[in-house]
């Protein structure tokens, strides 16, 4: 079962999540990626375990972006250990769609599992700077070439669901998605990239 709500449900479950994330009332703190939904459901639908495993997918997310002027950058490396590429990727916006549970087997429920299921993302615009390469390694709708010393051009790119699930009290995050690939970037990154932060 796929849940979808409204933008008010949405930042609802934003709040939440910033405040559990940074913690309310910081002055100083980073909020969190975040975006309006464009589904339409009630607020009602989503459950405090859907919140909960969207607050920690954002966690795992602010871990490894920073926020800039045109969106959210992270520092990635891909291909042969031997000559790596090293580049930033920037994505617009990093909005939650929505998430859902899946079906728990009883041996799920056995082994301690809560919740198991998706929080799935909109669309949104990214691009990459650093070492020659394509953009989004060639999975993206346009085929653009990643530039060292300037942004590329923007693509369109539908981010992949992140799975997630709740065992014995704790969260757990698949971190081996397109979205939690890279790492937070620092300042030799954005050197090596030629680009400013």
């Amino acid at each position: 079962m796929k849940l979808t709500f409204s933008r008010a449900a949405c930042a609802a479950v934003l709040s939440f999540a910033l405040c559990t994330i940074s913690g309310c009332g910081k002055s100083d703190s980073t909020p969190a990626p975040s975006g309006e939904s464009s589904s339409g459901s009630s607020a009602s639908a989503v459950s405090p375990m859907d919140k909960e495993a969207q607050a920690a997918v954002m966690a795992e997310i602010q871990k490894r972006y920073t926020k800039s002027a045109d969106g959210w950058i992270t520092a990635r490396t891909s291909g042969a250990p031997i000559a790596p590429d090293h580049y930033l990727r920037e994505l617009k916006q990093i909005a939650i769609h929505g998430s859902g549970p899946d079906d728990l087997s009883d041996s799920d429920k056995l082994n301690g599992v809560e919740w198991a299921g998706d929080v799935s993302f909109e669309k949104t615009p990214i691009r990459e700077a650093g070492d020659p390469g394509i953009v989004a390694e060639a999975s993206g709708n346009v085929m653009a070439q990643r530039p060292r010393g300037q942004w590329s051009q923007w693509i369109d790119y539908d981010l992949q669901p992140i799975h997630v699930q709740k065992v014995k009290g704790q969260w757990q995050v698949n971190t081996d998605t397109f979205l939690l690939s890279g790492e937070m970037p620092t300042a030799n990154d954005f050197a090596k990239a030629g680009v400013k932060p």
